[in-house]
């Protein structure tokens, strides 16, 4: 990857700060949901990260996981919402740019594979 600003990073670490200090504060019956958000999410924050400093394979290897990981997120995030565990409107923020995230992700998939 060139030394540019690194966006697809950007909009996860976006996703991550509106909705992980929330996903933190679930208990209960809802707390396994909320951890398995925060593993996902986490994820994909760290394989973006370090498919930045791969190359090749292993680079491709990153950025898959971090795409699976981002579709997970979303799923976590679209049951606390259907549960209204947190804020409707967070949850769909945050949705936004994870989808954003997936699209830019795919892209940087398929110049690699190119």
């Amino acid at each position: 990857m060139p030394a540019t600003k690194f966006f697809v990073l950007d909009r996860a670490e976006e996703a991550a700060s509106m909705v992980l200090p929330q996903l933190g504060r679930l208990r209960g019956r809802h707390r396994e949901l909320g951890d398995q958000a925060q593993r996902a999410l986490t994820s994909v924050c760290l394989n973006l990260a370090e498919s930045r400093a791969s190359g090749g394979k292993a680079q491709r290897n990153h950025l898959r996981i971090a795409l699976g990981s981002s579709y997970e997120t979303t799923a976590a995030l679209r049951l606390i919402r259907m549960q209204g565990l947190l804020p409707a409107q967070t949850v769909n923020d945050a949705i936004a740019k994870l989808d954003e995230v997936q699209a830019m992700t795919f892209v940087l998939m398929r110049r690699i594979a190119g």
